[in-house]
């Protein structure tokens, strides 16, 4: 049996529609601070933009936690281009859309790729899992120089519509002087006929450029993309808690391709969630007579606890309190909650012993409470784990690790684990997780062993 050896990481970055590239690490009985060691940012992966397209957008994995994008605002000149970044915290099943509030002024393609296409501005959103991330976009105008006859060449100019849909030009083009430099001018288009575009195929638009009799040249490819079917979407939320619709809905198109639309929800009445249930609510796509369906369903999800939580520092060390806690809800269910904990004092960490730090949960009169131990004993090095799995069945991973202190005494220690990928223990073999201990540098590693059923 070839055994196959797989590393996982607190951070992964993705380059869509590009091949995955994992960096090996050589696995070591215990690491410490002498070993060098990565950096590492639990549960974000990272999605260039690059070549991305409709059969590369499934993400393999659930529960988005937020989204953002590589820039949150951007400036471009008319006809220049870039290509946006997606920074995902979490896991998701969803597929990642774009759409920008103004075409005019600035286009968004599958990939993340902005076009700027005349002065203004423009919003540019990516949605995945129901989440959303925006990028401002200010287009300003091109200052072109005075040719003085001295234009060679102009360069070609593609631009594709819809049927039915008028084809926006570029309000500059490239042109090549006689000196070999490529600058960018203003050109004038000759006026488009609706017949041009009111069916499938492709036709050119002739330009003119002060100070040069030669033309631009756009050639213009329109489609008959309309669209065909909508997706149904699926929100949930809490008695008493407003749910929140996606402001965009993934279209399928009559080639099959998928498009990421704007949509505008029917109004929702508080008695919709004012119980347990579930309800429909509608919305409207512009210039599609299909409407888009959101299926909303209300549990009553009250906690009925907060799980304690455990902490350990070093002296002067400050504490690092986990962002969410587990709540036991009325069902016997658990869930993990998003948690704000009370300013820590340095007092509190500049000597041995313990302190309590309370926290609160949105919604819940039940307080969230940390106990963190402070010692005065630095962190060695930490004993490796090993897990053993079978095929399909995610590994447990323990809780606490084995910390060896300077003075050569052990200590368990609280473990946070980076997210395992289901793709890790889908077949026989063996792959290593890393692990967090607050207050230490020094990373703690699992080996895990998958066998057979």
């Amino acid at each position: 049996m070839r055994i196959v050896t797989k590393i996982v990481s607190s951070v992964l970055a993705v380059a869509v529609g590009c091949a995955f590239t994992l960096t090996s690490f050589a696995a070591s009985p215990a690491y410490n601070r002498s070993s060098s060691q990565g950096n590492y940012n639990s549960g974000s992966n990272y999605n260039s933009g690059s070549n991305y397209n409709k059969n590369s957008s499934n993400m393999s994995q659930s529960k988005i936690k937020s989204v953002k994008l590589s820039k949150s605002s951007l400036t471009l000149t008319v006809g220049k281009t870039y290509t946006l970044g997606v920074i995902i915290n979490g896991r998701s099943s969803g597929r990642l859309t774009w759409s920008s509030s103004n075409k005019k002024v600035a286009t968004v393609s599958n990939s993340g790729k902005v076009m700027a296409l005349r002065a203004g501005s423009s919003t540019v959103m990516v949605n995945i899992g129901g989440k959303t991330a925006t990028c401002n976009i200010t287009v300003d105008k091109v200052t072109t120089v005075k040719t003085n006859g001295t234009i060679k060449s102009i360069n070609a100019v593609s631009v594709s519509t819809t049927v039915g849909t008028e084809p926006i030009l570029p309000t500059t083009v490239t042109v090549v002087l006689v000196n070999g430099k490529n600058s960018r001018a203003s050109v004038t288009w000759a006026n488009i006929s609706s017949s041009e575009y009111a069916s499938e195929g492709t036709f050119t638009v002739s330009g003119t450029v002060s100070g040069t009799s030669i033309q631009a040249v756009a050639t213009v490819t329109v489609t008959d993309d309309t669209i065909a079917s909508i997706d149904a979407v699926s929100v949930s939320t809490t008695v008493g808690t407003e749910p929140i619709l996606p402001t965009t809905v993934t279209a399928v198109l009559e080639d099959d391709s998928t498009e990421s639309v704007p949509v505008t929800w029917a109004s929702i009445s508080s008695s919709e969630y004012a119980a347990e249930g579930s309800f429909t609510v509608y919305g409207t796509v512009s210039g599609s007579s299909i409407q888009a369906v959101a299926t909303v369903t209300v549990t009553d999800d009250t906690i009925a606890s907060i799980d304690a939580v455990s902490v350990s520092t070093t002296v002067a060390t400050e504490p690092t309190l986990p962002t969410t806690v587990t709540a036991v809800l009325e069902d016997g269910s658990v869930e993990s909650v998003p948690v704000t904990w009370a300013s820590i004092s340095s007092s509190e960490y500049a000597s041995e012993g313990s302190f309590t730090v309370y926290g609160t949960v949105s919604g819940a009169s039940i307080q969230a409470v940390a106990t963190v131990t402070v010692t005065d004993d630095t962190i060695a090095s930490i004993d490796a784990v090993s897990v053993s799995t079978t095929v399909g069945t995610e590994p447990t991973l323990p809780t606490t690790v084995t910390a060896v202190l300077e003075d050569g005494s052990v200590e368990s220690v609280p473990v946070t684990w980076a997210s395992i990928s289901s793709y890790l223990y889908s077949s026989e073999g063996s792959f290593m997780v890393y692990g967090t201990v607050s207050g230490s540098s020094i990373q703690a590693v699992a080996t895990v062993t998958v066998t057979a059923s």
